[in-house]
């Protein structure tokens, strides 16, 4: 199963996942794909915003584990927001279709 959390506050976002949705073969499983990809898409946003950062961003994209957490300077921090409620929704949408492979905890602020 794939775990993904999204949180946000004082300043910093961050999502992480962990796991495998375990729904096909290894290199087989479309819902592992999807997830994968969210992840990737994000983090690509999040190192192209890097000079909007407080700090260096965290990104890490290995099998399994995936971290991208960032500390926007406050005039960035809703545009970085949106950016991670919007690959949220993806997240949401892949447990919604898929509870036995993905579950979603998120940031109760606004996501």
């Amino acid at each position: 199963m794939i775990e993904a959390v999204y949180k946000c506050g004082g300043g910093v976002l961050s999502l992480s996942l962990d796991g495998h949705a375990g729904a096909a073969e290894f290199g087989q499983d479309i819902i592992c794909a999807a997830a994968s990809m969210l992840a990737y898409t994000l983090a690509a946003a999040v190192a192209d915003a890097e000079d909007k950062m407080r700090s260096t961003p965290i990104i890490s994209l290995t099998s399994g584990h995936a971290r991208v957490i960032c500390a926007p300077y406050p005039e960035e921090y809703e545009r970085m927001r949106s950016l991670y409620e919007f690959t949220v929704r993806g997240y949401r949408l892949l447990a919604e279709k898929n509870p036995a492979y993905v579950t979603l905890i998120s940031c109760p602020e606004r996501a």
